[in-house]
């Protein structure tokens, strides 16, 4: 981050005193793209595009035309920020690799990557996330001891994130295959309070109360989820 400012400063700097430097604007556009691009494609996830900022960042240091000689300075204090690096690619390595395993179908390698992810940052609630989910396709696989397990991480995740509406459909989901209907009904009436616009979250939520003989609130639920999808009431 402090790289990033230093380069725009230098960046505006530069187009103050000459406007018509177009190195300048090209290198500004550039590093505005990439800066946006990052919001929606982290560096954490995607290490290798750190590279192209880095190299972005160097041009507007790198017009020494008219440049004075001066006394070599070494940055030491860089050395901190590649430790920090190092640091941030040796705590997600195990995730990106987690991800690539399960886009495989590769279920037992990404949960063996998901295990090391979140004892390497057990804060990460995505990490704990896919761990369950790798857990719960290994249990459909034919190992339904996992279910336990994949509720235990799914809960650490809603726990790290509590506005995820997602994680307690699933919660929900792996509550009921568990024998747990209570828990089931609570986490699926959790998802429909985080997102009340999603009519398959509502219509679930109906099914639980329905079966837990909460015959009004299923009625409810089930005119909320035909109120949002009203395409529902006529599918055969």
């Amino acid at each position: 981050l402090f790289l990033w400012g230093s380069a725009l400063f230098e960046l505006v700097k530069q187009l103050k005193n000459d406007g018509q430097n177009l190195q300048a604007y090209l290198a500004f556009s550039a590093l505005t793209a990439v800066s946006v691009h990052a919001l929606f494609d982290c560096f954490h996830l995607e290490p290798g595009g750190v590279w192209i900022l880095f190299i972005l960042i160097s041009i507007p240091f790198a017009n020494i035309k008219n440049a004075k000689p001066q006394k070599i300075i070494r940055p030491w204090w860089v050395l901190i920020l590649i430790t920090l690096f190092a640091l941030l690619l040796w705590l997600k390595t195990p995730y990106t690799q987690g991800v690539d395993y399960a886009n495989q179908n590769q279920w037992q390698k990404a949960y063996e990557k998901f295990s090391i992810a979140v004892l390497r940052d057990p804060f990460s609630s995505i990490a704990h996330q896919q761990l369950a989910l790798t857990l719960s396709v290994l249990a459909q696989q034919g190992n339904p001891n996992q279910i336990p397990f994949a509720i235990e991480q799914l809960e650490i995740a809603t726990q790290a994130e509590p506005a995820w509406a997602l994680n307690y459909a699933n919660l929900s989901a792996l509550y009921q295959t568990n024998h747990q209907p209570e828990k089931s009904l609570a986490a699926a009436q959790r998802a429909t309070e985080l997102a009340p616009a999603s009519a398959f979250y509502q219509f679930n939520y109906a099914i639980l109360a329905e079966q837990n003989g909460q015959i009004s609130t299923a009625i409810q639920a089930y005119k909320k989820s035909l109120g949002l999808a009203n395409g529902w009431a006529t599918a055969s």
